[in-house]
């Protein structure tokens, strides 16, 4: 498993290309989820499985709502 910061830089894509699933931790907010719809688009370009956990979801949000935001 490795850690990497966020943002697409040298080390990050060397980590993406050498592993065999991606593991994306993302809050909901506006920022971090585009940041991780450029980070699984580069996972589909890489043919990467790539999975998502959400962190800091608050409270009051429906499954179904984080659903849609997480296909989007």
């Amino acid at each position: 498993m490795i850690d990497t910061h966020p943002g697409i830089e040298n080390d990050t894509l060397l980590a993406m290309g050498v592993c065999d699933h991606l593991l994306i931790v993302s809050r909901l907010d506006q920022q971090d989820i585009f940041g991780t719809g450029v980070i699984i688009e580069l996972a589909r370009v890489l043919e990467k499985p790539a999975h998502l956990a959400l962190n800091m979801v608050p409270k009051g949000i429906r499954d179904s709502q984080i659903t849609l935001l997480a296909k989007r």
